[in-house]
């Protein structure tokens, strides 16, 4: 039996993409949304840069089932576009959102007899751009299809419906905004306790700065280093739990906004240099300029930039848990978790 060669990964993009319009970034409760089908296509026929973006989809078919092959084909993952989306792109520490999207295509002419063909497609995974600020959707057949037809013929423009998993994003959510909090707690502990200085001087080392963060359930941490060496020690864990606690405790307003360039930098807590603002794997991109810096405030305390999504308030974080103090070549690793 003869077998065809692999076809070599194509050099560029399988067409010309353009920027999608990431709704999570303006309103971070929506769980369901219709848009426009812009692309479906084999993420085969991507650049190897682009595949490289996505991990394999794990295989449900067994070798026993004539269609495994086919199916299997598809299960290799599919990349889905559209002119907007509500699920969250890989980045800035938080993982992507998972679901589902349905397409829906009328066959035949626009008459109201004719059929209805609905497709489910689970969403595995998703990431972004940064040349273009395209949302990429690696999606895969929820099961196998009515039609003999593969569904990268469905005709576009298509209308779909996407889904996100309401319960992981709440949980990312909460993890992420959670993070910013340990953050804006340590940052508090580092500054003096009240206005003299000399009588309540600060908890924590003054020169500490924010490093890097992972939003991630169970790898959650922040990172922060000392201009002049200062670090935070293990006795320290108790009093940043305490600080933590109080601000959860406080309920306040978490509330995004835009900055421009010059704002953000001197307000956020850290800066915005080397923070992904886009929420996807390479930045803010084209989001950051047309829009300016997108900043989560908490309260009126402190504003991180930031492109992910957050809870509405404090008390929707439940219980921050301070896990852990390690310390590396003069960076701090707090890690935490919320339950």
């Amino acid at each position: 039996m003869s077998t065809t060669p692999a076809a070599a990964a194509p050099s560029s993009l399988p067409l010309t993409l353009s920027k999608t319009e990431a709704l999570y970034q303006k309103d971070g409760t929506l769980t369901t949304h219709t848009t426009t089908l812009t692309s479906l296509l084999p993420l085969a026929s991507y650049p190897a840069k682009t595949q490289a973006l996505f991990k394999p989809i794990p295989p449900t078919t067994t070798s026993e089932d004539p269609n495994a092959e086919s199916q299997e084909k598809e299960r290799e993952g599919l990349i889905l576009t559209a002119l907007s989306t509500i699920f969250h792109a890989q980045g800035g520490g938080q993982p992507s959102d998972t679901g589902v999207i349905t397409t829906t295509t009328v066959q035949g002419t626009k008459d109201k007899n004719d059929a209805v063909a609905e497709s489910e497609l689970i969403v595995h995974q998703v990431r972004k751009l940064p040349s273009t600020s395209t949302i990429l959707h690696l999606v895969s057949p929820s099961s196998s299809p009515s039609s003999s037809a593969p569904l990268t013929t469905t005709p576009i423009p298509t209308t779909i419906t996407q889904t996100i998993d309401a319960q992981k994003r709440l949980l990312h959510s909460r993890l992420h905004t959670a993070g910013h909090v340990l953050g804006l707690a340590i940052h508090l502990l580092s500054r003096p306790q009240s206005p003299s200085s000399s009588a309540d001087p600060p908890v924590l080392p003054i020169d500490l700065k924010d490093g890097k963060a992972s939003h991630y359930p169970s790898a959650a941490f922040v990172e922060c280093f000392g201009t002049n060496g200062g670090v935070i020690t293990g006795d320290k864990k108790s009093v940043i739990q305490a600080k933590v606690d109080e601000l959860v405790k406080s309920d306040l307003e978490v509330r995004i906004a835009w900055l421009g360039r010059e704002d953000a930098e001197t307000e956020c807590i850290g800066g915005i240099e080397a923070v992904n603002l886009g929420g996807g794997e390479g930045g803010g991109g084209e989001d950051e300029e047309e829009e300016g810096v997108r900043v989560v405030h908490i309260g009126g305390l402190g504003c991180y930039a930031c492109g992910g999504t957050h809870v509405k308030r404090l008390a929707e974080l439940g219980r921050v848990v301070v896990r852990s103090i390690k310390r590396q070549k003069g960076v701090s690793k707090v890690g935490y978790d919320v339950v």
